[in-house]
């Protein structure tokens, strides 16, 4: 760590709880973390398990938050090439740390023995040197089916860089409370995130009968969120709050004009936080599942 600081003409500073390298920029010092007690069950001789840089800081709004994480990670493709893994932390992130309240996306470009990644900080996007074995060790531990054990999304290409890439098990929810809560965390940030990673999502969601596994909603996420019901026959779809491609004429392009959806569809980025009862229209007929 020495050389890198040296090579960089970064001089140390901080305390031994909290090292830092002066760098000099404008968006702030470099923080280096070290092995502590929650980071030593996850290492092997590492002395400290990530090297953070701050490359840009915005506005603490959703929207300037999105755009700078964007300008950065184009940045960064067009110099390095594609990320062989991107997602979202969600509610924590290595090691036991959580993200911002917009979202927590990442990009990662994964090697051996460092791994380099591009992260949402708290003030801006940030460049995260760290040793690859530790945090895929982290995470991979999460994989024991607790309820909140991992949250957030990954996604990886067919990159050589992935060999060894290991993905944990999930979790099973113990109550439509955790599933309802679980879910709106995870679909009220997801288009900011979108936004950020310049991805768009689909997703359907099945059921479970004695007589099949019927389609009950499709998701369609890029810049706009939008939810659709497929309604059992008898099901009264617009008792419950599902409305029609007609009265929510920005899912037209996605569904058609049959199909019924939630009265949530809103752009990104915004406020994940700013509008609980929105959350009602999706999560109600959600329940019904």
């Amino acid at each position: 760590m020495q050389a890198l600081a040296d090579g960089l003409g970064w001089a140390r500073g901080g305390t031994a709880d909290h090292p830092v390298l002066v760098t000099g920029r404008s968006a702030g010092d470099a923080r280096l973390r070290p092995v502590g007690q929650y980071e030593e069950r996850y290492t092997d001789g590492e002395s400290y398990v990530e090297l953070a840089v701050p490359v840009a800081t915005a506005a603490p709004d959703a929207a300037a938050q999105t755009a700078a994480f964007r300008a950065v990670g184009e940045e960064l493709t067009a110099a390095l090439g594609r990320p062989s893994v991107m997602g979202s932390h969600g509610e924590m992130r290595p090691f036991y740390d959580s993200g911002p309240l917009w979202g927590a996306p990442f990009m990662r470009r994964r090697g051996s023995p460092d791994t380099l990644e591009l992260r949402a900080g708290k003030a801006g996007p940030e460049l995260v040197l760290q040793p690859t074995d530790p945090a895929e060790n982290w995470f991979w531990r999460q994989g024991h089916g607790e309820e909140h054990a991992i949250s957030g999304f990954f996604g990886s290409n067919r990159d050589p860089a992935k060999a060894g890439l290991g993905f944990p098990g999930g979790w099973t929810a113990r109550s439509w409370e955790t599933v309802t809560r679980s879910l709106g965390d995870f679909l009220e940030a997801l288009p900011a995130e979108a936004v950020a990673l310049g991805v768009g999502f689909g997703m359907p969601f099945y059921g479970r009968t004695g007589g099949g596994a019927p389609l009950h909603f499709d998701l369609a996420c890029g810049d706009r969120l939008s939810i659709g019901c497929f309604a059992p026959d008898g099901v009264d779809a617009a008792s419950l709050g599902w409305g029609t491609v007609a009265e929510h004429p920005g899912t037209a392009s996605v569904w058609g004009t049959t199909i019924r959806c939630g009265g949530w569809t809103r752009e990104a980025p915004a406020n994940p936080r700013a509008a609980p009862s929105q959350r009602c229209s999706w999560r109600r007929p959600g329940r019904r599942a």
